[in-house]
């Protein structure tokens, strides 16, 4: 069973504080690429059914419903402290366009041939059972519709106490990549609670998704660009290892 760490007041006070939750997509470097995908060349959605499992704040869903201009939006989200800032964060003429629903996507049952587009961002790293929920999505997606979804990269999940290490004589940083291999529940400290999460390999990953009958599509390891360090020279660390993994598959035919 996937964790509920949002539900605690405390945590989610905490979390509240992150540039991500107080600006949204703008404030996700990896939005830009993301957004390609869920748009795939077409300039205009306008009649798209579109799901978001893990929809947080419903930074997403509102974006399809006001720029994308999607039909219909649904998000799903496991915390209902989540759910109620995204319900109150959206605008009242949206409403009818925008679903709001509590579930947890372990256990998660859809609607076959449903969705023309299914989109997750940095949530699925915190499912137990991932090709049940693969295998759910891939069944509710209309044929050639695609699922876009980002999550920690496994260089960045797999080490059993993430942390850099800084080499006192070249004064440079360096990722403790260790672990890779031994794939399952990893439990980091973040904002003060331990957040449990789990590891799976880049081939993993793939390897599922193409058991469930996806098509890949884009296969994206983010990292800032030379563009991205010209505005945040903050990041340059990053640039040690991949820090998301920005995955586009299709239903096919």
């Amino acid at each position: 069973m996937s964790q509920n760490v949002y539900d605690n007041p405390t945590f989610f006070a905490s979390y509240n504080t992150l540039p991500r939750s107080q600006n949204g997509l703008l404030s996700a470097p990896e939005w830009p690429l993301l957004r390609s995908m869920v748009l795939a060349g077409k300039s205009d959605i306008s009649d798209f059914h579109v799901l978001d499992l893990g929809c947080g704040y419903g930074w997403f869903c509102r974006w399809a419903a006001e720029e994308g201009l999607a039909a219909h939006v649904e998000g799903i989200d496991i915390s209902e402290k989540m759910l109620e800032r995204a319900k109150e964060m959206t605008d009242a003429n949206l409403n009818p366009r925008i679903q709001y629903h509590r579930a947890n996507l372990d256990t998660l049952n859809l609607k076959t041939n449903t969705y023309d587009a299914i989109y997750s961002s940095l949530t699925l790293q915190y499912i137990p059972n991932l090709p049940r929920l693969f295998a759910r999505i891939h069944d509710a997606l209309k044929p050639q519709a695609r699922f876009v979804f980002s999550i920690e990269h496994p260089i960045y999940t797999a080490p059993k106490t993430d942390k850099w290490h800084l080499d006192e004589d070249t004064g440079l940083e360096s990722w403790l990549l260790n672990g890779y291999g031994d794939e399952g529940e990893r439990v980091r400290n973040w904002l003060g609670e331990d957040v449990r999460k789990y590891h799976r390999t880049t081939q993993t990953y793939l390897s599922t998704l193409l058991v469930c009958g996806f098509v890949l599509k884009e296969f994206v390891e983010w990292m800032p660009s030379e563009r991205d360090l010209v505005e945040h020279p903050d990041w340059t660390v990053e640039r040690n290892r991949p820090a998301f993994l920005l995955v586009c598959v299709e239903k096919g035919v």
